[in-house]
């Protein structure tokens, strides 16, 4: 990541101040929630799992909605809303704590609600990004972005640990609150002018929009396999981590600290990929970079089964693993963002944004079940011999699809949306 060309803008400091921010606060969210439903709630491994797959579902259900009203309302605006709402829902939690009336129905609520809001500022945020910082400076900004994404996953486990350890769990979420409170605050200062196009009358418009980013994305020649090969990925990985826990715990010996350590070391993986997804994108085609950073995460992928000798090589094996996985997995989404925002056009950018969700998203509880149904039959290490085995298989498609040529040129060309 060429800083240095990011820092100089004033408005997109704001914006990634504000973006940060919410990253933050959505991942302390995601680990807090299910602390919280377990050390206060005490709540059954059933109920959590229910928990858990609620930030899921808003991708089945809601993002192809969600893609029409970003590309028909301000896309900033719509940012900042979500922002405050997540803190207002995040702090019903203290709330309903202080009134001793909390309980996991309250949780559901809240973890469907903030995954709904999290699923629109996610979306927006994508959409405005290109016509905000131009599109020959994508992959600088989409780097900055992807940083702070890096940053949360190593802190977040910790921070939602250490929040819920020092105070009571749910008096914790206050914190949570804050930072999409800050988030909404820093959006709000940003000076920038968006065009909003007309909605759709009729009915038989506002339906063609709801499909209108399926139908594009799936009749692209890149972005159909980029997206549809990617969501798969997504789903092989969500049965691997299925699988991954407690082989570590099981297999090899690991304690939830060791577990955790395992995640934030990995996690500097992806920091490093910001700081050279530039340089591969100097050297290689955008649809190139995507398939090497995919083989490395198929690689990383196969050797957390294969890790054996003595305990130390283990260890040293699975950080090692989880670094190249981290780094193939984080740069691969910098490039297939970038090349989504560089083939789309601005009216558009909402709805495509949303159906690569739809996705990418909503395969991954899919993936969660599958994976603890194969573990719970076949066990945890041929689960991961399979789920590596899938994500090798769809790394293997993209090599032969035509992203395999899609270059800078092309892109904004060939396979350039114009209707």
């Amino acid at each position: 990541m060429r800083l240095k060309n990011m820092l100089g803008d004033a408005e997109f400091v704001k914006y990634w101040i504000g973006q940060t921010f919410s990253v933050f606060g959505s991942n302390i969210a995601t680990f807090a929630l299910p602390l919280m439903a377990t050390f206060y709630l005490e709540v059954s491994p059933g109920e959590l799992g229910l928990l858990q797959a609620m930030s899921g579902i808003p991708f089945l259900l809601f993002s192809l909605f969600i893609g029409v009203m970003v590309d028909r309302v301000r896309r900033l605006r719509l940012m900042i809303v979500s922002d405050f709402f997540r803190a207002a829902l995040i702090g019903l939690i203290p709330v309903f704590y202080l009134l001793d009336g909390l309980t996991i129905w309250h949780l559901y609520f809240v973890a469907l609600g903030v995954g709904v809001l999290s699923v629109m500022f996610e979306t927006a945020y994508q959409a405005f990004l290109p016509g905000f910082v131009g599109k020959d400076r994508l992959v600088d900004a989409n780097s900055a972005l992807q940083f702070s994404q890096s940053l949360s996953q190593i802190s977040g486990p910790g921070a939602a640990g250490v929040l819920v350890n020092l105070v009571a769990a749910p008096l914790a979420m206050i914190v949570n609150g804050l930072t999409f409170l800050a988030s909404a605050v820093a959006l709000a200062r940003i000076r920038f002018r968006e065009t909003v196009p007309g909605a759709a009358t009729s009915l038989a418009a506002q339906l063609q929009d709801v499909t209108g980013g399926l139908r594009v994305l799936l009749g692209h020649a890149v972005l159909r396999p980029l997206t549809l090969a990617m969501g798969s990925i997504n789903l092989f990985f969500s049965a691997f981590l299925a699988a991954y826990y407690p082989y570590l715990k099981n297999h090899l010996g690991f304690t939830s600290f060791h577990t955790g350590l395992v995640l934030s070391v990995g996690a500097l993986g992806a920091v490093a990929a910001v700081f050279t997804a530039w340089r591969l994108a100097a050297g290689l085609t955008p649809g190139a970079v995507v398939i090497f950073a995919e083989a490395l995460f198929a690689l990383g992928a196969w050797l957390v089964p294969l890790a054996g000798g003595p305990r130390a090589l283990q260890a040293a094996m699975v950080v090692g693993t989880a670094l190249v996985a981290f780094y193939g997995g984080a740069s691969a989404n910098i490039m297939a963002v970038t090349i989504c925002q560089k083939v789309t056009p601005d009216r558009l950018l909402g709805r495509v944004s949303a159906a690569s969700k739809f996705f990418l998203g909503g395969l991954a509880p899919v993936g969660a079940i599958l994976g603890g149904v194969l573990a719970e039959y076949l066990g945890l290490r041929l689960t991961l011999f399979i789920a590596a085995g899938g994500i090798t298989l769809m790394a293997s498609w993209l090599a032969v699809s035509r992203l395999r040529k899609a270059s800078d040129s092309s892109l904004e060309s060939e396979y350039a949306i114009t209707a």
